[in-house]
């Protein structure tokens, strides 16, 4: 166990459980390191699915919402496992299952029994709303490793104004506590806006995180869906300092880009993301289609999006999160669009030629 932790931090998501029941997926994910170590050939580590856009809750700062702009119709069954399919063939490690939320799909257990769990870490973001015992150890059992449970405030308050909803924070935590003593590894995800790592209600969860070991994933705030072109809710830079120290401090406090040594965007690099109406994402915080899988097979688009120079190439940090030139110049060009997401052969001039 310390070998592996010490071999790539991400490992901290092991447990028991883990160790226990998917030897195989620990086998996979350490050829696969030695792989990259020693030839260098690129291979996607995971896939993002969003199995549709239905959710229980209406926050306020959901960058989702604008998926609804679309004539476009959803995903069939057969479709979602077709999409899970051309992911295997990929060799990708794990599944993400983002949404709305993603378990609420009638087809749900049997998309995740497609996805060869004995093999794949298998992981679910949700709001926590809903479960009962019964619920999570089902999931646990049919080889779901984690759930990512959003929770905006250590203040129950605060945590259900954003959530729009009484009693959300509630439902949150006893899912958490429900995953932990069932031996399920649980994370948190928070959404950092400007100035937030300077309140009482970031401190206070970032501290409950440290005390119980419970890894916490910082979202910085993105000007897309309900947060539309408001720059003002962006972290600052002393949040990203912050972030940075606390990382430094405990390595299971963590942003996305902290799984590359240079803190490099890992979009179309290290994984991508499928809509819920089949298009190929850099991630879902940029709602660019490069492609759709009901069009093209997901290796042939993923192929043209190497030729890209924009993905050729390390971007520093969260382009649309904290650059703004990438804002202005690309991400401003999704906002107005129907259907959604946007073709990227309307914003990218080298796909256009």
């Amino acid at each position: 166990m310390m070998f592996l932790n010490k071999f790539d931090s991400r490992f901290h998501l092991l447990t028991v459980h883990l160790i226990r029941n998917k030897p195989l997926f620990i086998c996979r994910a350490i050829f696969r390191k030695l792989q990259l170590k020693f030839s260098k050939k690129h291979r996607f580590k995971s896939a993002m699915l969003a199995l549709h856009y239905k959710c229980n809750l209406s926050c306020s700062h959901c960058y989702e919402k604008s998926f609804h702009k679309t004539d476009q119709s959803m995903l069939t069954f057969d479709e979602k496992k077709q999409v899970i399919d051309e992911c295997l063939r990929l060799g990708i490690l794990a599944f993400d299952f983002i949404g709305g939320e993603s378990h609420l799909d009638s087809n749900f257990e049997e998309l995740v029994r497609h996805a060869k769990p004995y093999k794949h870490y298998i992981s679910l973001a949700t709001n926590g709303l809903g479960f009962t015992r019964e619920k999570v150890k089902k999931f646990r059992d049919m080889g779901i490793d984690k759930f990512n449970i959003s929770i905006d405030s250590w203040f129950a308050d605060k945590h259900d104004e954003f959530r729009n909803k009484k009693g959300s924070y509630q439902s949150a935590f006893s899912t958490l506590n429900l995953c932990k003593e069932l031996g399920m590894s649980v994370g948190i995800n928070i959404v950092v806006y400007k100035d937030y790592t300077k309140e009482e209600g970031f401190k206070k969860l970032v501290q409950y995180c440290i005390d119980n070991k419970v890894s916490l994933a910082f979202k910085l705030a993105l000007p897309v869906g309900q947060w539309q072109n408001n720059f003002e809710t962006l972290a600052s830079e002393s949040d990203k300092q912050e972030i940075e120290r606390l990382h430094a401090l405990y390595p299971f406090l963590t942003r996305d880009i902290h799984g590359n040594q240079d803190n490099s965007c890992p979009a179309f690099k290290d994984f991508f993301t499928i809509s819920a109406y089949g298009d190929v994402m850099p991630c879902n915080a940029i709602h660019i289609s490069f492609g759709n899988i009901r069009q093209a097979p997901l290796v042939i688009i993923l192929q043209q999006v190497k030729k890209m120079e924009m993905f050729s190439k390390k971007y520093k940090g969260c382009p649309p999160a904290e650059d703004f030139i990438f804002i202005q110049k690309v991400l401003s060009k999704t906002y107005n669009a129907c259907p959604y997401p946007i073709e990227a052969k309307n914003i990218f001039d080298e796909l256009k030629k």
